[in-house]
């Protein structure tokens, strides 16, 4: 009879639990869809709960709008969202973001905000070179098809975003598909990385840039041969940028110790690499051929500064195959 009754006590308890689960876990995302589900310019919504518990309510997520939505229907759709997630900002807790054919903006419930993020995003979808964006209030996320793309956006984004923060205070991030060119932070950060490619970029021709808020400023030149002319190019900077190529390829280093082991080499067995990659004291070597990989292990070894720790010779068209070099030193 006990064991009955206890049986029937944890079928309760499990059938409240579903029940303030269903009300409380999930509740708030159907009932955002029902309020948004029926749009015409709504194509799907992937919602959770605000944090995934059953107990704590709330909703966040995407909402897909049809690519072809005009601006008008987006932005009516953008204030209505708005509306709902400031009337309802107790219960909601979390925020949802509008997709329309890859630009994204979050929905914050601030009405300027909101409106500053959706006339900014509008703008965007006139631009075809860009390939996705992700704009959060001051803050802006965009993604080119190509280098050279990126960087016009480099150039012409920054007094649009003024437009939206008058104050100066907005962050913004340019990227290309490739990952070539990297630029990210205010007007400061983004004046320095044009100024740098417009000038270095008229003596040689260049394949990319990093440049980001608080790090050391990377330009990737397309001839490891045109070193000393970039080099020479005067720069109003606090700090001189580092250079990479397509034989010498940046992880944390300014480059100087790859550059060494290659001047280290005879002409002929510098001629068998293809790149070095450097890492404050880790190198990754790539060799044209394969057959190169062990006879070049000795030569390398010599060729390299002491203060690299770890090197790997690979072949260029499998860095999955390779010989070790020098091995870093097991901690004991």
């Amino acid at each position: 009879m006990k064991r009955d009754m206890r049986a029937l006590i944890a079928v309760s308890v499990l059938g409240l639990s579903l029940a303030f689960a269903g009300c409380t876990g999930d509740g708030e995302a159907r009932a955002f869809e029902r309020a948004f589900g029926g749009d015409p310019i709504v194509e799907s919504m992937e919602l959770t709960s605000r944090d995934n518990q059953p107990f704590t309510g709330g909703v966040s997520g995407d909402v897909f709008i049809d690519p072809a939505a005009t601006d008008a229907e987006f932005l009516e759709l953008v204030a209505g969202v708005g509306d709902y997630t400031r009337e309802n900002a107790d219960r909601m807790g979390g925020r949802v973001s509008l997709d329309v054919g890859g630009l994204e903006m979050t929905v914050t419930g601030d009405q300027a905000t909101d409106d500053g993020s959706a006339r900014l995003l509008v703008a965007l979808r006139t631009d075809p070179s860009i390939v996705s964006a992700s704009v959060d209030g001051v803050s802006a996320s965009i993604e080119s098809g190509s280098a050279e793309e990126a960087i016009e956006l480099a150039r012409e984004l920054p007094a649009l975003m003024t437009g939206f923060a008058p104050d100066g205070r907005w962050h913004l991030g340019v990227r290309d598909t490739a990952g070539s060119v990297s630029i990210a932070g205010g007007a400061a950060e983004f004046e320095d990385a044009i100024g740098v490619w417009d000038a270095i970029g008229a003596e040689v021709p260049l394949a990319g840039i990093h440049a980001r808020y608080d790090e050391r400023m990377v330009v990737a030149l397309r001839h490891e041969s045109d070193l000393g002319r970039a080099r020479a190019v005067p720069l109003e900077l606090e700090e001189e940028p580092a250079f990479e190529s397509d034989l010498v390829l940046l992880g944390d280093s300014d480059g100087a110790d790859a550059r060494q082991f290659l001047e280290n080499l005879s002409a002929d067995d510098r001629a068998r690499i293809a790149y070095v990659w450097i890492s404050d004291v880790r190198v990754q070597i790539a060799v044209h051929n394969k057959d190169d990989l062990a006879p070049l292990v000795e030569t390398v070894d010599a060729a390299l500064p002491q203060r690299i720790s770890e090197a790997h010779l690979v072949w260029v068209e499998d860095v999955h195959t390779g010989v070790e070099v020098r091995e870093p030193a097991e901690a004991s």
